[in-house]
């Protein structure tokens, strides 16, 4: 829950100027959108705690869920801030920074779980410290490689404002329905099953979701330069995209047949026999993380073509998708939950690779026609 609640609050926080500042071409500008994404985020941070009293009622949320929204405030900065700086030295070629950021947070996030052996709250510090961590070694590689280095004064935030208003005017709607998407499962277990359900539930995701979450984004980052170079050149992307898929969809689909025969020792073995009904849960959703995981990184290709109408009413769609079935059906256990989902996920990804492989097709056929 704290995790796609953080997913939530965290796509609308920075108004999305964190987005813009991969594009930014004037050094200058690219510096001053990171601190006003951070300071947009911090704002928010800093209403939480007046906020809170009001949502939580209002949605019969448990003692538990209330506990874990304390962390909230202090790890959305970190989310925002780790998402500006990511996309500042990938604009800079830091990829070595970004991806070592993303092995501190998802090891920092493994060790505080298996100290905590899972506890819900354990979880939630985990889920915290990992952001944190993240964050701290980004700012460390960007203030290397020249991050803020002049002085940022509020006329200059105004112009990055005025600049890329365009961002949180377009992008904000469908990036809310994007982490809506990710929030819906999780409310809906904690909501209406046991806190034990929703416990076994967030451990699968922390183990598994989480990792593979953050692998995506690295290949997302890299594929992305990669689309926009080829563009610029009119070149082929197809080497790029058929290289991706040899290399990524082996070992996942090793990992999902291990996790979906031998997740519940797994677990029981890492944190107690306890909770192999994690395990048991994550021989299903293996398959719904994996399916975001193999499509998300190729959605470059859709930003970079400015199929950007196209790729937001995808995810609007998806999320009024899963609401729906949600709202429409009834489900007698967690499991008859989860296989649901894990359909609908497959089936909704599939959907949106067809979208992605005509936007290419479309692309490439434009092309040899300017080559000729």
């Amino acid at each position: 829950m704290f995790g796609t609640s953080l997913a939530v609050l965290g796509s609308i926080a920075g108004w999305r100027y964190e987005q813009a500042v991969i594009g930014e071409a004037v050094d200058k500008f690219a510096d001053d959108l990171v601190v006003l994404a951070g300071l947009l985020a911090l704002s928010l941070a800093l209403l939480l705690p007046f906020i809170r009293p009001v949502i939580l009622p209002w949605l019969h949320a448990p003692s538990y869920i209330s506990e874990a929204v304390t962390w909230l405030a202090p790890a959305l900065v970190a989310y925002v801030m780790g998402q500006a700086l990511t996309n500042w030295l990938v604009r800079k070629g830091g990829f070595r920074i970004t991806s070592a950021s993303k092995i501190i947070q998802a090891s920092t996030v493994l060790a505080v779980s298996l100290c905590a052996t899972g506890s819900i709250q354990g979880l939630t510090v985990a889920s915290m410290g990992g952001y944190a961590a993240a964050c701290v070694v980004l700012l460390i590689g960007a203030h290397r490689m020249g991050w803020l280095r002049d002085t940022v004064r509020p006329k200059d935030l105004l112009h990055v404002i005025r600049r890329h208003v365009k961002f949180p005017l377009a992008g904000a709607l469908p990036a809310l329905f994007d982490s809506l998407s990710m929030l819906l499962p999780v409310y809906w277990v904690a909501i209406y099953f046991s806190a034990n359900d929703t416990g076994q539930f967030g451990l699968s995701r922390q183990v598994l979701a989480a990792p593979l979450g953050m692998i995506s984004v690295v290949v997302s980052q890299l594929l992305m330069k990669r689309f926009a170079d080829a563009k610029f050149a009119n070149a082929s992307m197809l080497p790029y995209l058929k290289k991706t898929c040899l290399v990524m969809f082996g070992p996942i689909l090793v990992l999902g047949l291990i996790v979906s025969f031998a997740a519940s020792d797994i677990f029981a073995w890492l944190f107690g026999n306890g909770w192999r009904n994690a395990g048991a849960i994550s021989q299903w959703m293996v398959w719904a993380y994996i399916a975001p995981m193999l499509v998300s990184p190729l959605s470059g290709i859709m930003l970079v073509l400015r199929r950007v109408g196209s790729n937001g009413a995808w995810q609007i769609l998806h999320c009024a998708g899963l609401l729906s079935i949600m709202s429409l059906m009834t489900f007698s256990s967690i499991e008859q939950f989860i296989r649901m989902l894990v359909f609908f996920e497959i089936f909704s990804y599939a959907i949106y690779a067809a979208l992605i492989a005509y936007a290419l097709h479309d692309y490439e056929k434009a092309r040899r026609v300017n080559v000729n």
